[in-house]
């Protein structure tokens, strides 16, 4: 493999792109002492509104840490765990360029995709944002001039996060550049007060929404009378469902200034989606039980996640003028609706029922709950006179048996290569809950015992994998145990030394034995 050039100019130092020598290192790291067989440009896929998009894979997760192939089929995006990937105008083989990542325009409009976030369990995150990344020249420590708020690889930037998630939490999140611990809206960990789920709407067999089958995304952008931005209004559906979730995040002060205003000026220079794949044992702050006890994780699991997602079906599209419900509930036209913009359910004794307005009525559908055509006012209508009548959502598209072929030979080959510990797994192939915190608990509490519940946790998990149980356990047995052992580190340390003077007895009765 020939020497790929770093991209600087022909006569200018270094310094004068804002490389310093750490991030040197790493270029001369990816482009000479260490060749991949990584795909920078895996494929295209298509968003509607738009055009063709490439895909551009990270070649590094972290600063030294090699991430996976992204992988792309039919316009699907697989992620694998610990792989990241960039939406670009084009890709071709070399060093990376900051100029040719998409600039997608969001103010005023909605960006679509679908997402499967099957096996996603506890401590994994499945995630889809929009960064920066196409206004920073900063190279940044990966290679590929990836920032976030986080400074991940070292350069920071603004970002929208439209999900944080796995089957059971869901974060969406807004970070101005300097602000990498904004609190999210959804379910999970500490969301934000009086913007939270409940685990019956969403998780596996949810009400609204079902995480073990793929549902569909919409993030509006939408503005005020000044095209400036107003908010972030995240939407779930899924075909069948009787209800919507959703997002609002209609204020972000930062430290007493107007965050919404510094992300509006991002906003409209356009931003680059993200898709990535991750996970940890520390992601309690996402998927937890959190201040308010809705969440569903009492402590993670990511052993047992699928080791790759799905995002695909992307679009782009202007916002209507005229207000849409959460959950529009006519399947042709538009409901009358109330003050919450929700479907105004009319309670009329004998006519209960949702009105339908459409613009004749030859519009008007058949089917079951469903009236004739009537009119009021000189308007044409129809009635739904079932409460829980399914929200209208996109259809969700059906993906290739050759496509899904390749999924399993992908989630084949990692459990091949990363076998997963049968000690781990349960029963039901879920983890089981327990309260870590009482409910009047202070957040710094949340935080101490979600800290000391991780240092037991792995001891368990040794404990779980040695000699001593030798796989007789599982986390099913031990996890009614977790919300008792979750303390303070002087017991855990007292309780370190009581199991390791345990085996040291039951090692010197093995050799008496043997040697009687």
């Amino acid at each position: 493999m020939g020497i790929m050039r770093a991209p600087l100019a022909r006569n200018a130092p270094p310094w004068q792109h804002g490389l310093v020598p750490s991030q040197l290192f790493m270029l001369l790291a990816t482009c000479v002492a260490f060749p991949s067989p990584l795909q920078k440009c895996p494929g295209d896929t298509h968003v509607a509104g738009h055009g063709r998009a490439s895909v551009v894979a990270a070649r590094w997760n972290l600063p030294g840490q090699r991430a996976p192939q992204l992988h792309v089929a039919e316009g699907v995006l697989l992620p694998q765990m610990s792989s990241r990937g960039y939406l670009a105008e084009s890709c071709s083989q070399g060093p990376y360029n900051w100029t040719s990542y998409l600039s997608l325009k969001l103010l005023g409009r909605t960006f679509k995709y679908v997402v499967d976030l099957a096996g996603a369990e506890c401590g994994c995150n499945v995630a889809v944002y929009f960064s920066a990344m196409n206004q920073k020249k900063q190279v940044g420590t990966c290679g590929d001039y990836y920032c976030d708020s986080n400074q991940v690889c070292g350069s920071a930037c603004s970002e929208v996060d439209i999900q944080e998630a796995n089957q059971h939490a869901w974060h969406s999140t807004l970070h101005t550049w300097d602000d990498g611990e904004n609190q999210g809206c959804g379910l999970g960990g500490n969301t934000v007060p009086g913007c939270s789920w409940t685990p019956s709407d969403y998780g596996v067999g949810g009400r609204c929404v079902d995480t073990a089958r793929p549902f569909n995304v919409a993030a509006s952008f939408p503005v005020n009378s000044m095209r400036l931005l107003k908010g972030i209004h995240v939407k779930l559906s899924q075909p069948g469902k009787p209800c919507n979730l959703e997002a609002r995040i209609d204020s972000y002060m930062k430290n007493g200034v107007d965050g919404m205003l510094a992300l509006s000026k991002v906003v409209a220079l356009g931003m680059t989606p993200v898709v990535s794949y991750w996970s940890s044992t520390k992601m309690l702050w996402m998927d937890g039980t959190g201040m308010n006890q809705k969440g569903y994780c009492a402590f993670e699991t990511p052993a047992i996640c699928n080791s790759a997602a799905k995002v695909y079906g992307f679009a782009v599209e202007d916002i209507p003028e005229e207000g849409q419900p959460a959950c529009e509930r006519c399947p042709v036209g538009h409901c009358d609706q109330d003050k919450d913009g929700e479907c105004r359910w009319f309670a009329i004794t004998g006519v209960e029922s949702y009105h339908c307005r459409v613009a004749d009525c030859d519009e008007v559908p058949r089917g079951f709950n469903i009236s004739d055509c009537w009119k009021w006012k000189g308007k044409v209508y129809y009635s739904i006179n079932f409460t829980d009548a399914p929200c209208l959502a996109d259809p969700i598209p059906q993906l290739s048996d050759a496509l899904l072929q390749k999924a399993k030979k992908l989630e084949a080959a990692a459990k091949a290569k990363h076998p997963k510990p049968r000690t781990v797994s349960t029963t039901t192939g879920m983890p089981s809950m327990a309260r870590l915190v009482s409910p009047g608990s202070s957040e710094r509490e949340v935080r101490q015992r979600a800290r000391g519940k991780r240092d037991v946790q792995a001891i368990v998990e040794h404990l779980m994998n040695s000699w001593l149980f030798r796989g007789s356990l599982s986390q099913y047995h031990i996890s009614p145990f977790m919300g008792i052992l979750t303390v303070g580190g002087g017991t855990i340390i007292l309780l370190t030394m009581l199991l390791l003077l345990l085996r040291v007895r039951l090692k010197r009765g093995s050799l008496i034995s043997a040697g009687g």
